[in-house]
């Protein structure tokens, strides 16, 4: 999807900003991922009996 954004964005960023921008972007998805998925299987660890004593 950023790379439809580039010829708009570079007008107001250099390309090496851009890039920049764009991996920031990119890890923050991707960090938002991890962490919903690590969410997920805390839900599933609290619903198996007996696990939710241990935490």
């Amino acid at each position: 999807m950023m790379v439809f954004f580039r010829p708009f964005l570079t007008f107001f960023f250099t390309p090496t900003e851009y890039d920049l921008l764009q991996g920031i972007l990119e890890k923050r998805d991707g960090i938002k991922r991890i962490i919903e998925e690590l969410e997920k299987r805390g839900n599933i660890i609290a619903e198996i009996p007996g696990e939710s004593k241990k935490q």
